[in-house]
Order: structure tokens, then sequence, then C-alpha cells
């Protein structure tokens, strides 16, 4: 340790440390390695010296982040920013866009485990921001008996699900529950995902985009709104949407395959061991069917109008989607008194527009 008359005797604190990390001295330099290094034995030294600036003297904080933090951070985005955009997985070219591609790309864990390697710590960074507790979770925190945060009321009834009911939290066991249990209404890694493709794309990086562009043009978004998505950089432009999906038909085509279904064929030999509840014997006779081709020439509209009964039926279905949609999605659900013989008299409803439709078939099906 540096006696107290020496260390007093110096011009100053900085010349002394200036003197020993640019000295080209070879024995002050070899003690100054030793401090800069960061072994099992030896803690690293310039961490305990940086604690002590930001703790000790509060007042140099903002000097500190602004002067030493803040151009880090510059270089390491800069560096990581670089190999993201750099990285051949995250930029697609259209004639290589196929349908195995899609479903590859949209594993659960592809994009993050990309962004996370890419870019590690943009991608911790942004995962405080996003992870930290809010004052809600805090207080149920200091508040609970088991000392976790739990979920808010409003997310229990979102995690309630009934027949028809859409999910909010669709996708959460391939991604990880842990942000459920933590407390939160959304996937904090969809939010980091969705930011570093915003980022990414502004530099020509357009994995993401393109498929949020494909699957939202699919889902009937309108034009504009499209562009508004692409100029901030949500999507890319509708005019490639379009020659993707061209690209995306074609590929379809060459191995006679749908987007949104695996496979077209039909097992039609499945017919003969699977049994069709109330279905008349003529619907299997394949010489019935034979008699009735050609009779569809001369059909008219009378031969498929609902009849009386149909008509009833259908009236008492889409009562019961009524009801299914208000006993499903309506505030205060949960409190209701007999909700679930509710739901299955809804159901019943909604089962009489299958028996209904069969019956209809069963009409037409003589046409051919």
């Amino acid at each position: 340790m540096l006696p107290p008359c020496v260390f007093f005797s110096l011009p100053s604190v900085r010349e002394f440390l200036v003197f020993l990390f640019e000295s080209s001295i070879p024995a002050v330099k070899q003690r100054v390695g030793i401090f800069m290094g960061n072994t099992q034995t030896n803690d690293f030294g310039p961490e305990r010296v940086f604690k002590a600036w930001h703790n000790r003297f509060p007042g140099s904080v903002p000097h500190l982040h602004s002067m030493i933090v803040k151009p880090c951070m510059h270089e390491m985005a800069l560096k990581e920013s670089d190999q993201v955009i750099n990285n051949p997985r995250l930029k697609v070219r259209l004639f290589d866009c196929t349908l195995q591609y899609i479903r590859n790309i949209l594993n659960p864990g592809e994009l993050p485990t990309i962004y996370s390697e890419d870019a590690l710590y943009t991608w911790d960074y942004l995962s405080v921001f996003t992870t930290s507790p809010n004052r809600w979770r805090k207080e149920r925190a200091r508040t609970g008996k088991d000392g976790k945060p739990n979920t808010p009321s409003e997310v229990d009834e979102c995690e309630e699900t009934v027949p028809g009911a859409m999910d909010d939290f669709a996708g959460a066991r391939e991604t990880g529950g842990f942000w459920k249990c933590m407390g939160f209404a959304r996937n904090p890694t969809f939010a980091l995902v969705f930011v570093f493709s915003l980022m990414a794309f502004t530099r020509n990086t357009n994995l993401l985009p393109m498929i949020l562009g494909l699957f939202l043009e699919i889902g009937g978004t309108g034009s504009r709104i499209l562009n508004t998505l692409s100029n901030a950089g949500a999507c890319v432009s509708v005019t490639t949407i379009e020659r993707l999906r061209k690209v995306l038909s074609e590929d379809a085509v060459a191995y006679a395959q749908r987007l949104f279904n695996k496979n077209s064929m039909i097992h039609a030999t499945n017919a003969a061991v699977i049994a069709i509840p109330d279905a008349e014997p003529a619907a299997t006779e394949f010489g019935a069917k034979q008699k009735a081709r050609g009779k569809r020439a001369t059909a008219t509209g009378r031969d498929i109008l609902p009849s009386e009964d149909d008509e009833a039926k259908m009236l008492s279905s889409f009562t019961g989607l009524v009801m299914n949609l208000v006993l499903a999605y309506c505030p205060g659900r949960k409190d209701w008194e007999d909700r679930n013989p509710m739901l299955k008299v809804a159901e019943n409803f909604i089962s009489r527009l299958a028996r209904s439709l069969e019956a209809a078939l069963r009409r037409v099906g003589g046409l051919g």
C-alpha cells in the first residue's frame, strides 16, 4: 500500500493514474497488467474501482455514464448491429423463399437464438427494460404470501378458455411460460424479437418483416396500413409481399402443398373403416353414386333451398353462437351463476346446425 506521505507528494491523482496506465516502463506495465487481469484467484480490479466511483461520488455519476459508459455502448451497438445485418440467416431472397423455409423460420426459438447470439449486450440491455417489474408487481411481491408476483386479474380472465374462445397466450408453451408466472400480460421475448426486427430492417435485413408482411396480407390488412407499417419498418412493401406470394404459390404447386396445410392428399380408404353416424345406406353405395351422375345438369335452385325445419335449426344455431360469444367474452362472466350449464346449452344449439347441414347434404346427394 502506498504510504500517505508519498501519495500526498504526488502532483494529482489524475496524473498518477495516467502515469500508471500509460507508462512504458516494463515493471509498471507488469503490475498494471496484473491489476487489469481477471482470473479465479484475482478479481477484476477495474470493476471494483468503477463501483467505488459510482457509489461514493453520486455527483459524478452523470459524467461516468456520458463519458465512459455511453461511448462503450455506442461501440458495442455498432459491432453487434453489424453482426446482425451480416448474418445470412436474417436475409431473405424472394427466389430462395419456400414453404419449408417459412416453417423453419416460424420455429419459436429460431429468431431469439439468432438475435441473442449476435447481439448479446443489446439483447440483455433491452431485456432489463422489458422484464423489470412495475409498481403493481413490486407491491404484490412485497405483500404476497409466497413472495412471488402474481398475474393480474385481467390476465386471469384471459387465461380461461371456453369452446371457440381465443387464447391470448397462444404459443406460451413453445416460448416458455416464465413470463406468465412473473406476472406479465405479454411475452417479453416477443417484444424483443419485434424490436430487433425493426432496427435490423432499417439496415436492410428483411427476415421477420417479410414474414409479417405475408401474414398481414393473408389476414386481409389493407394496402394503406401495410404501407404505413412498411414505412415504420414492421414489414416489407406491398409490392414485395405480392412477389413473395407469387413465389410461394409456385412452390406450393410444385410440391402440391398449401401454406397452412402440410399435405393436400385425400386418404379415401379411411371411409371404409370410419363409421358415419346416421348416414343413409345409399351414401356409401358406389352403384347409387354412379346412377346419379349427370343429374346435376338438370338441377335447379329449388333442389338446394332449405326447408322450414332447416331454417328453424339454423336460427337456433345462430342463437347458440351468440350465446357462446356472450358467455366467452362478456366482462364479469366468471361470476355468473350456472355459467357452465349455459355453455352446454349453447353447444347443443350449435350441434343442431351440423345435423341440419347433414340432412341438407343427404337431400342433394342424388344430384351427382
